[in-house]
């Protein structure tokens, strides 16, 4: 119902609202629906849109070639060696690994 709280997996989420079909089909069954409520306003979000509506690019008539970066990077690849340390678990090992990340 609307206004109700539920739990999932330990947290509680609040129903402010449902959309047009489903309130019609809780009227067919007979259930009441109240009228939704607004959602509180996240403070976040708030910050985040002020801070990109400040935010203007240096230089927005240039425009960034894709294909001749493709093609100057192509055959350039990074490598990073890793060791995944699982010896704690029943079984576990040291693994190494090797990351390749293609620039191209």
């Amino acid at each position: 119902d609307v206004g109700s709280e539920v739990s999932f997996y330990g947290r509680i989420y609040k129903l402010i609202d449902c959309d047009a079909f489903t309130r019609n089909f809780l009227t067919k069954l007979g259930v009441r629906v109240p009228p939704g409520f607004s959602a509180p306003e996240d403070p976040f979000l708030k910050h985040r849109q002020v801070a990109e509506g400040t935010q203007n690019p240096l230089r927005p008539y240039e425009r960034i070639d894709t294909l001749k970066q493709f093609i100057n990077h192509d055959t350039h690849v990074l490598r990073f060696w890793g060791v995944w340390d699982d010896s704690e678990s029943l079984y576990g090992d040291v693994r190494n690994f090797c990351v390749h990340y293609f620039l191209s």
